[in-house]
């Protein structure tokens, strides 16, 4: 392969150079699909020990510069938004996403990047945005809340009691009931 080193025809409208850069786009969406994937098939055939290398992380650090963050993020990507979930091939729906919204896009589920709206124009830091209101309507309630009125003003070994077993398990009305412990009235 033979890379281009000058450029022979510059774009004489801002049109045609949106359309430059949405080309880019696609094409450079589509090679982090690429990357993610082969990162995986060398650590997956273990082919970094060719090289001494003693994992894939040690080899991606020594032979491509990148951090071990990068790597997981490049294969996540794959796994997300390959075709099959492990092909050097990236989704026909999501051609034209730069790598900032894929990764920002890992952890919303189909469902929730269709139900926002997220195109290929949505910008990351709509992305963001709504991946903070998607983690708002999810949050628990606060402990406090979660506390029934009646039960708020217990002693201390109560109210501990309930804060503990409402931060393991998020069951308090289960643990409550089945406590032994009597309620203020």
């Amino acid at each position: 392969m033979e890379l281009i080193t000058k450029i022979t025809d510059y774009p004489d409208t801002l049109q045609k150079a949106t359309e430059c850069i949405k080309d880019s786009m696609r094409t450079a969406a589509q090679a982090f699909v690429g990357i993610g994937y082969y990162l995986k098939y060398i650590r997956d055939k273990q082919m970094y020990q060719e090289a001494g290398y003693i994992d894939i992380w040690e080899y991606g650090k020594g032979e491509l510069g990148l951090s071990e963050a990068a790597i997981s993020r490049y294969m996540k990507i794959n796994d997300r938004f390959s075709q099959s979930g492990n092909s050097p091939v990236l989704l026909e729906e999501y051609k034209g996403y730069g790598y900032s919204k894929l990764s920002e896009m890992l952890t919303l589920t189909d469902e929730e990047i269709k139900a926002a709206g997220i195109t290929e124009t949505t910008t990351v830091a709509k992305i963001r945005e709504i991946k903070k209101e998607i983690r708002e309507e999810n949050a628990e309630p606060e402990l406090e809340e979660q506390i029934p009125e009646s039960e708020r003003s217990c002693s201390k070994v109560n109210r501990r009691q309930w804060e503990i077993r409402i931060y393991n398990t998020g069951k308090f009305k289960v643990f409550w009931e089945n406590s032994g412990i009597s309620r203020r009235k």
